[in-house]
């Protein structure tokens, strides 16, 4: 990198004293560790792929986000100043179906998004970027960016669409690992519409025709809107300049968009287009893909009705970004567990007079942890080891206000952590575990038989931590009188899992409070999930409905329906047979 000047060191904080070594960043261009060296002394420019904002976020992109703010604040905590810029592509099919879903403007469910966006990074811990571009307010730079390009002969029009000449770019997709060859072998049997309006089926949009009541705007090919790729070089290029010094995003950017990003840019520019880039790793549901087909599909907003933030800023950026994350509901409240340990630490009183050079290792040890690849997993290591050193002895103001810098490089506010004492995960019914339980249960009738095996399946599922109780009934009674047997069994159980099949009633739900109350007494864990199942009586009442709707006997019918409604089983019938619900 001939333009970077080799060997700065950024300037020594009071946080550093003692310290000279450089940050190391794996860079996936070259795939390996390399030393950050800037283009600017003491300054980093640097830009993160942010959301498409058609929906609210999804814990995948909580995960980039906190990952890279993570990365953000700890070279604002080396001494760096930092120009961090994350986008929102406010333009896309996406934005334009849920337009048409929501009976409102693409804009303005833009508008919506990134203020429900706003809100649930807030709830993160994450700083506003320097600043947030929306593809809207670039344009006109981004229609002078396509002629520019198809002046140099890297682009050309085809029936109101603009496509870049992928061939033409040097060395394409070598962020990716793969040659130009394997993708047009990949591409070639292609034979859709838009295919038949490129030179080269790999060629991708820079620039893409409206189709009829689509949002458009004016340009020299008709009206039209911009393709994905071309946003992020244009909003980077224009805010920090042709070449910057980072360039991150998930994994699944790599290729196409940020591989399409390269050859654009550097294909306008004639220069590199970041000197490093950076990928963070994906987000697993107990050990599977997330994906909304799975049923395991989780948004940060629905996560925080049940989450402190907090929590889940913890255990997002206290994980190694490139490595993938199993987000499970054990390591969630591992997570709350060892951040209430480190509050109590952090509001503990002094207990006497501190060694200098005791805290100043401490120090050491965090940075040269965080050098290597902001290796987060390695630098709470550290934070423990002198949380543990703190509670033997060693705590005064200075010792305070280390442990406190420390933590707010991975967005940790010890003040402004709630008090989880009644925290109950899946109060407010979240969607994940619900989801999860009812999938595991939909093949059973709710009957004592049954409830044998599923007792067994769901001790089998939590690995024996839970003692399960399930309830066939939603009675404050009943609920209190299972919870009692249940927590007077010796050995005491660790875990209470209570299912309860059916609805909530607020009578249920103050039993289950209650509960919760006393196993926090009892040092025990209690967590309770409603699910809806019926019993073998009101599956054969069904049946029979259907027979007498069959047999046209439709007084019956209305008898079995008005009979199930009153407890509390809905029918819906469809062209596809019947569908039951529950109050």
């Amino acid at each position: 990198w001939p333009f970077c000047r080799a060997g700065f060191q950024p300037k020594k904080s009071e946080i550093e004293k003692g310290v000279d070594r450089m940050i190391k960043i794996y860079d996936t261009m070259s795939r390996d560790l390399r030393e950050f060296v800037p283009i600017e002394d003491g300054k980093v420019k640097m830009y993160v792929c942010g959301p498409t904002v058609y929906n609210y976020i999804h814990v995948g992109n909580a995960r980039s986000t906190v990952a890279f703010d993570t990365i953000r604040r700890y070279f604002e905590y080396r001494g760096y100043e930092v120009a961090y810029i994350s986008n929102f592509t406010d333009v896309d099919d996406k934005i334009i179906n849920r337009a048409k879903e929501e009976g409102i403007t693409p804009l303005e469910v833009a508008d919506k998004y990134i203020a429900a966006f706003r809100e649930d990074v807030t709830a993160l811990g994450v700083k506003p970027a320097t600043r947030h571009p929306r593809v809207v307010e670039f344009m006109a730079d981004i229609i002078r960016f396509v002629e520019d390009l198809i002046e140099k002969g890297f682009a050309y029009e085809s029936q109101g669409d603009v496509y870049f000449r992928v061939e033409k770019s040097h060395n394409y997709a070598k962020l990716a690992n793969k040659t130009l060859e394997d993708l047009e072998l990949g591409a070639s049997g292609r034979t859709d519409e838009e295919t038949a309006r490129k030179e080269n089926p790999v060629d991708f949009a820079l620039w893409k025709a409206a189709k009829p009541g689509e949002i458009s705007w004016d340009s020299p090919w008709g009206p039209g809107r911009p393709g994905w790729h071309i946003e992020c070089s244009v909003m980077s290029t224009e805010i920090l300049g042709d070449t910057i010094d980072i360039h991150g995003g998930g994994a699944d950017l790599e290729f196409p968009h940020h591989t399409n990003e390269i050859a654009q840019s550097e294909a306008k520019t004639g220069k590199t287009f970041a000197n490093y880039w950076m990928h963070n790793g994906f987000v697993n549901i107990d050990n599977v893909k997330m994906s909304k087909s799975l049923g395991n599909f989780i948004t940060v907003h629905d996560a925080l009705k049940t989450l402190d933030g907090q929590v889940l800023r913890f255990f997002f950026a206290t994980q190694h970004y490139r490595k993938p994350i199993n987000f499970t509901e054990k390591a969630v409240r591992d997570a709350e567990t060892n951040l209430k340990y480190l509050k109590n630490t952090y509001e503990q009183p002094f207990s006497g007079t501190v060694d200098a050079q005791e805290l100043q290792a401490f120090k050491d040890k965090f940075i040269a942890a965080m050098d290597e690849d902001f290796n987060a997993a390695n630098g709470i290591t550290v934070v423990f080891e002198m949380a543990k050193w703190i509670k033997s002895g060693h705590y005064n103001q200075k010792v305070k206000d280390t442990l406190k810098n420390m933590l707010e490089v991975f967005g940790i506010d010890l003040k402004n952590i709630k008090n989880t004492k009644n925290t109950n995960y899946n109060e407010g019914l979240d969607e994940f575990y619900t989801t999860r339980l009812s999938r595991m249960l939909e093949n059973y009738s709710w009957s004592k038989y049954n409830q044998k095996y599923i007792l067994e399946d769901l001790k089998d599922y939590f690995h024996n931590e839970y003692e399960v109780i399930t309830l066939s009934s939603t009675r404050s009674e009943q609920i209190h009188d299972k919870f009692m047997k249940a927590i007077s069994n010796e050995p005491k159980p660790s875990s209470v899992l209570m299912i309860v099949n059916g609805n909530q009633k607020p009578s249920v739900l103050q039993a289950l409070r209650n509960c919760k109350e006393v196993s926090f007494g009892m040092e025990i864990k209690f967590d309770y999930q409603f699910i809806y199942n019926i019993n073998e009586k009101q599956k054969k009442l069904i049946q029979k409905r259907q027979e007498a709707r069959a047999n046209r006997d439709f007084a019956t019918a209305d008898q079995i329906r008005d009979q199930l409604a009153a407890q509390g089983i809905k029918l819906l019938d469809t062209k596809d047979g019947v569908r039951w619900t529950r109050d």
